[in-house]
């Protein structure tokens, strides 16, 4: 009966995820398709890997620097609109 994914396997989609960002997944096996059970464990593993990677990656695209600096930047255009309405 085929096995489980190795955990070098997920760290390899991890990083692939990383890299690219949410892309379709598909696991396959050459033989011995293994049963339903895991076949749904290895679909729920694969999305929290995803999950796990995508927010981690979210919460470096905004730091909180850059968050300031955006909240900054939209007071300032803000400003610059009522004046012009003015």
């Amino acid at each position: 009966m085929a096995a489980a994914s190795r955990a070098e396997v997920w760290q390899i989609y991890h990083h692939a995820i990383a890299r690219f960002g949410a892309v379709p997944t598909l696991i396959e096996w050459d033989t011995d398709v293994p049963a339903l059970d895991v076949l749904l464990d290895e679909a729920a593993q694969a999305r929290s890997v995803a999950m796990a990677c995508l927010t981690a990656r979210q919460s470096v695209a905004i730091k909180p620097q850059d968050q300031a600096s955006a909240d900054s930047s939209q007071t300032q255009a803000a400003g610059h609109h009522q004046r012009l309405a003015a």
